[in-house]
């Protein structure tokens, strides 16, 4: 599949919102990560043994901390205007934002489960 071929797929305009949704979430998660083994060796004294694994609160706050940072790029940048001239409503705007860093979780769940 050639370059020209995703662009049919995936318009440039969404591929931006998508990478930049994936490296927000890549760096939110890092810290996260981070700053749960800390806590963990801190107050059990030992290694972690799962540091990747987050609670259920935590990838939550997680998702919405991407989307939500992610909505307030596109407001400063007046890419939700542009995209509502295109057809692309509040709805689909965050629903793009919100479907990386599900499925993102959904990975490293499925790949440490698995």
């Amino acid at each position: 599949m050639g370059d020209s071929d995703a662009m049919i797929l995936l318009p440039h305009f969404t591929r931006a919102l998508v990478i930049r949704s994936f490296f927000t979430w890549l760096v939110l998660r890092m810290i996260a990560v981070a700053g749960t083994i800390m806590v963990t060796e801190s107050l059990s004294g030992g290694r972690v043994s799962a540091p990747i694994l987050l609670s259920p609160s935590a990838i939550l706050i997680l998702i919405l901390s991407v989307t939500a940072s992610g909505w307030i790029y596109m407001r400063l940048r007046n890419e939700d205007r542009f995209l509502l001239s295109l057809g692309f409503g509040p709805i689909r705007q965050i629903t793009t934002l919100l479907i990386v860093p599900i499925l993102a979780e959904i990975s490293i769940l499925l790949v440490l489960v698995l």
